[in-house]
């Protein structure tokens, strides 16, 4: 028994040796030879010399008992062991710098700031809420809403006039900012087409369900459509694409409640976000097939780690979204 604890007492020994082996230091050098493939380079970007490189490296292998990176014609490459260290500090660093960001924060208490956009629409049903739940797990840091159009909302993250943004993630024609900004998943949403209660589309089908429909079927229907500086309008735009067919483009509205209400009315027919639609009593929902969707997220420059508070309020977003798309009433009329 006495021999069993000491082996123990060895092996957490050499594991402790191994770890404190393993600083910050060495992870952010090895990271960047990863990066730059060649000692003197990898060396340079660390501000050390290349011998002082090297001897880093080899006392981290020697006192780990694995090569992590082997040389061929001057590159360095990792080793399969290499690859996964160099993943593991990855994410403890990016874990370090995400938590002193946030010691820093509550250093600075009273200047606590997130700057949050959202189109205007989507801020009257969502933002309230949200604000609710994060004042009260955050009573210190100030929640600011800016409200524009997703395109611009866009523009102000890289402009770094927001911290994040809850939008459409950025379409297909838009490969100028895909690349630029990072996206935190929300849901991806369905645009529905409304119907006025009388419309034949309404009435059709089993037992009152209604049938589903191609778009190639509601060609000649009179059309309501958002101006073609929506991100809504590029999205039915791209669906009817699909089918090579154009809808019959009765009135461009502005505010998906109005295109809401003139459906309502009887002005024609339309596609909007789930959001906009479900529960309503004054339209019907017609399925569509094959489904058209798109995705919200929560965007943010691309580079930057969200901090604990922000990622705290992405998960707020992500609930109240989904309390709202499964409420029995529409979320527009309450």
């Amino acid at each position: 028994m006495f021999n069993l604890v000491k082996r123990e007492a060895v092996v957490r020994g050499r594991l402790a040796t191994r770890c404190l082996a393993m600083n910050i230091r060495q992870m952010e050098y090895l990271l960047e030879l990863a990066k730059r493939r060649t000692l003197s380079d990898a060396a340079n970007a660390c501000f050390i010399s290349q011998s002082a490189f090297s001897q880093s490296l080899a006392k981290l292998e020697g006192s780990l008992g694995v090569r992590l990176f082997l040389r061929h014609n001057n590159a360095w490459t990792p080793t399969e062991a290499g690859l996964r260290y160099l993943d593991a500090a990855a994410k403890i660093i990016a874990e370090r710098d995400m938590l002193l960001r946030d010691l820093e924060a509550f250093k600075r208490k009273d200047s606590q700031t997130i700057k949050l956009g959202m189109t205007l629409e989507r801020s009257a049903l969502v933002f309230p809420l949200v604000y609710q739940c994060f004042r009260k797990e955050f009573p210190e840091t100030r929640l600011v809403l800016e409200e524009e159009h997703v395109f611009r909302l866009q523009q102000m993250l890289l402009r770094g006039e927001l911290d994040m943004a809850v939008s459409v993630v950025p379409l297909a024609h838009q490969s100028d900012v895909l690349h630029l900004l990072g996206v935190v998943p929300v849901l991806t949403e369905e645009l529905v087409l409304i119907v006025p209660p009388s419309h034949k589309l309404a009435q059709s089908g089993v037992a009152g369900e209604p049938v589903a429909v191609s778009l190639r079927d509601i060609v000649g229907e009179p059309f309501i459509l958002p101006p073609k500086s929506k991100a809504l309008w590029h999205c039915i735009d791209e669906a009817f694409k699909t089918v090579a067919a154009v809808p019959q483009d009765t009135f461009d509205v502005r505010s998906t409640h109005a295109m809401v209400e003139f459906v309502s009315k009887g002005m024609g027919i339309s596609l909007v976000p789930a959001m906009f639609a479900v529960g309503s009593s004054s339209v019907r929902i017609v399925s569509v097939e094959p489904r058209i969707t798109w995705n919200i997220g929560v965007l943010y420059c691309q580079g930057r780690t969200l901090t604990w508070a922000e990622q705290r309020l992405v998960e707020i977003i992500r609930d109240v979204f989904d309390a709202l798309l499964h409420a029995s009433a529409a979320p527009h009329q309450s």
